[in-house]
């Protein structure tokens, strides 16, 4: 029962990504709460009473308490110049761990000992280049943030990121 609202139902909560890049890289806690955007065919199934009428009223009450967290969260908190560049380890998060050498394809990182491909590992830092500045990168951008091979960061904004602009003028989304 909800007492605030005045409801006689249990009510349950359910948490739903939006955002079609999301990747979750991690467990899902409560997984039975959590719906991801592959998933949000099942949102007629979770309802299953026929009482439009009250359910409509039900609605209303809760729109009521809709609040809009976009003034609370601000799109950039931190400004893209003050973001220190680096290769950040997908495993532990930490910046500027990770060890390269020019002729392997794989890097590790020095602070947990986690092995990645150097595909994979400038893939993760090229998308969190792109969320973080918020628009899209150049390819100079790209090197400069990852600080490697300029060929394979190419290549892998090629193959990945959608390329935009004229000859020398090309900036990757």
């Amino acid at each position: 029962m909800n007492s605030k609202l005045h409801i006689n139902r249990e009510i349950e909560s359910y948490l739903i990504f939006t955002n079609p890049t999301f990747t979750i890289h991690t467990e899902i806690p409560n997984r039975n709460q959590v719906l991801l955007p592959t998933e949000l065919h099942k949102i007629p199934k979770l309802f299953k009473n026929y009482k439009t009428h009250e359910n409509k009223s039900i609605l209303n009450k809760i729109k009521t308490l809709q609040q809009d967290f976009s003034q609370i969260y601000p799109k950039s908190l931190i400004p893209f110049t003050k973001i220190t560049p680096g290769l950040r380890c997908p495993h532990c998060r930490k910046v500027g761990h990770i060890h390269i050498d020019e002729r392997m394809r794989h890097g590790q990182c020095m602070y947990c000992s986690t092995t990645t491909t150097r595909q994979s590992l400038y893939l993760e830092n090229l998308k969190e280049l792109y969320v973080l500045k918020n628009e899209p990168f150049t390819l100079k951008e790209a090197e400069a943030w990852c600080g490697g091979n300029r060929w394979a960061i190419r290549k892998i904004c090629n193959k990945h990121f959608k390329k935009e602009g004229r000859h020398t003028f090309h900036y990757y989304l």
